[in-house]
């Protein structure tokens, strides 16, 4: 095989495969966010940043048509100021 021809079905090659690995990444990020160690992360960053509490029942993300978070269900307050729920976010 010519060594022009070896090099274009290297780089072929290399491009299946990190466009695999992206689609895969595309596929199983999403999974991950509703883990409820990524939940139990939100939820203490939320109460140093603000002093209060989150409760969400899902967090939904997607890259298309432009990347975006849905969070769904969220209940929060904040000590003597503000408590409320939210049907759904889009962010």
């Amino acid at each position: 095989m010519p060594k022009r021809r070896k090099i274009w079905v290297t780089l072929i090659s290399l491009s299946a495969i990190l466009l695999c690995a992206l689609i895969v990444l595309l596929v199983v990020t999403p999974q991950l966010i509703n883990l409820e160690t990524v939940k139990q992360e939100v939820k203490r960053l939320y109460a140093r940043d603000l002093g209060g509490t989150i409760e969400y029942q899902r967090l939904k993300m997607a890259f298309l048509p432009r990347p975006h978070v849905v969070i769904s269900d969220v209940r929060f307050t904040v000590p003597e100021n503000v408590k409320g729920t939210i049907d759904s976010l889009k962010i």
